[in-house]
């Protein structure tokens, strides 16, 4: 993947659709969790662990986008 990476860095599509898969995969982490919960009808279980760290993940994502000068879509949803 690296190598790929490396070679069509330029190509806009290939960046284009790497980013899509790595957001679409980070936006449906937390469905398994939220499906047990519903199953449970609990949040018995749900380790503060991985809370935390989705909350420290999202707000480093959206530092970043803050320091980049990233369009506001990318900061608003970082926030949301």
């Amino acid at each position: 993947m690296a190598v790929l990476t490396f070679i069509f860095n330029d190509w806009d599509f290939y960046v284009e659709t790497i980013g899509f898969l790595a957001l679409s995969i980070e936006a449906t982490l937390g469905m398994p969790q939220a499906y047990s919960n519903w199953k449970n009808a609990s949040t018995k279980g749900l380790s503060v662990a991985l809370v935390v760290n989705w909350f420290l993940g999202d707000a480093s994502k959206t530092g970043f986008f803050v320091f980049k000068d990233q369009p506001m879509q990318f900061i608003l949803c970082g926030i949301v």
